[in-house]
């Protein structure tokens, strides 16, 4: 299963096609999974970049190689937090972690715990955590 397929299944899509057609609902959904707030445009778009970069250019490591999955992990993470210190604020406001003081740091946790979430449904897709 493709990494596109797997995320389309976790967030109730039939395929990454719909994703594509449906980023801000597709990053609302994620949100929800999450728990996070979700709330502003800024945020949803942060989300829509971390599902794009999940379905077009992540390449998920085997479960047991732990750091090369904490490197594209971050890889993925730095790449989906916004530069844009208006888009950082607006998007730390939707995430509810404006107060943390720190954008840049709580705007990657986010985003981080978020490429994360789909890399354990990849890898579970894949029967890498299955017992022999």
């Amino acid at each position: 299963m493709s990494n596109g397929a797997v995320v389309a299944a976790v967030l109730g899509y039939g395929d990454v096609e719909e994703i594509k057609r449906d980023q801000e609902n597709a990053a609302f959904r994620l949100a929800y999974l999450l728990d996070l707030p979700g709330s502003t445009h800024e945020s949803l778009l942060v989300l829509s970049k971390v599902l794009y970069l999940v379905i077009e250019e992540a390449v998920v490591p085997h479960v047991r190689s732990v750091p090369d999955m904490v490197d594209e992990t971050g890889r993925m993470a730095s790449k989906a937090a916004p530069l844009d210190e208006d888009l950082r604020l607006a998007a730390a406001r939707g995430f509810g972690v404006d107060g943390d003081g720190d954008s840049v740091t709580a705007v990657y946790r986010v985003c981080d715990r978020a490429v994360r979430f789909l890399f354990k449904a990849i890898v579970i897709s894949r029967g890498e955590t299955d017992q022999p």
